[in-house]
């Protein structure tokens, strides 16, 4: 087992606290990709799985994860008032 840590040597810490900033902000960014990606995923699956010709149970514990990807021209034709010109 091994522990380390780091004390900054000097009075003026400003530099380390402008790093520690820029690192969380890309973490935040990080994060943030990653979630877009996974959403983007689920709807890629459920798309695949609609086209297939499957869906998932409605009554399942799961449906919600496609409960919200829905066929374009299904929404049209259930909307057409906001497609007319």
């Amino acid at each position: 087992m091994q522990l380390s840590f780091m004390v900054p040597l000097g009075i003026n810490n400003d530099i380390c606290s402008d790093l520690a900033l820029v690192k969380l902000e890309l973490a935040k960014e990080q994060l943030s990709k990653q979630e877009h990606d996974k959403q983007l995923v689920r709807v890629l699956k459920c798309a695949e799985l609609h086209a297939a010709g499957y869906m998932i149970n409605p009554n399942s514990e799961f449906a919600y994860l496609c409960a919200d990807v829905i066929n374009i021209r299904t929404y049209i034709n259930a909307n057409p008032d906001l497609f007319s010109d």
